[in-house]
């Protein structure tokens, strides 16, 4: 678990992050997060096939950098820092089927640690070595990604509150990335809404937003059955 706490279950060492068994809680390492450098929301936390974790981060203070860190079970080593600003964050992970860490937030410039800066906005790819921008990635209204999610089809979904994907202009904080471009999921959140956090299971996916508007509208498949012996032909309106 992850969040705004210290001394959890009363133990100095639990600060904003700490691991339950099943029946103890215990802490992981010396915790690297600080009172400015907040671990941010939960569900900024993805775990490999190999049982390592992988968080992100949320800085409040202008000389402090949102880092994407990692917890191997024993040690913290920090991946990736963003540029300096009042406010920066990685917020959002996944983990694509290539290995590749896709994350999202707050930011618009990256250095992977003993790299180079790279120019990214709002959401990112992490290779294990470099980063990599998503194209121009997202812009306009706060240009913050808040949730993402890799999905079986092996595009990338990214919500939050932003108003541009690429070169997409938006009705809600809404895109996808298929690996080369920018597109638009054919799910209509009405109201503009602000997407909070998504996941896919089993072919499902769900969507978590905040909107005054009507319920969200998707696309769909239907099987219309002829069951006479005259041709006939559906009719949409």
């Amino acid at each position: 678990i992850a969040g705004s706490f210290t001394n959890w279950n009363g133990d100095a060492a639990q600060d904003y992050i700490a691991q339950y068994n099943g029946s103890i809680w215990a802490a992981l390492g010396t915790s690297p997060f600080s009172a400015i450098d907040l671990i941010g929301d939960p569900h900024g936390l993805i775990i490999d096939s190999s049982d390592v974790l992988y968080t992100g981060s949320q800085s409040n203070d202008a000389g402090t950098s949102a880092k994407l860190r990692k917890w191997d079970g024993s040690t913290w080593t920090t991946l990736v820092a963003t540029a300096n600003g009042a406010t920066q964050a990685i917020q959002a992970l996944c983990l694509g089927a290539n290995g590749v860490i896709y994350f999202g937030g707050l930011f618009t410039a990256l250095t992977p640690t003993g790299g180079s800066a790279v120019s990214a906005n709002g959401v990112a790819a992490y290779n294990g070595t470099t980063v990599s921008a998503l194209g121009a990635g997202i812009s306009g209204g706060a240009a913050y990604v808040y949730g993402i999610t890799c999905n079986a089809k092996g595009e990338l979904l990214v919500g939050g509150a932003f108003t541009i994907a690429g070169d997409l202009t938006l009705s809600d904080g809404f895109a996808g990335w298929n690996g080369f471009t920018w597109f638009r999921p054919d799910i209509d959140f009405s109201g503009g809404p602000v997407v909070s956090d998504m996941i896919e299971l089993f072919g499902n996916l769900y969507v978590g937003y905040q909107s005054a508007g009507t319920p969200a509208l998707a696309s769909g498949l239907t099987t219309a059955t002829n069951g006479g012996s005259t041709a006939a032909y559906p009719r949409l309106s």
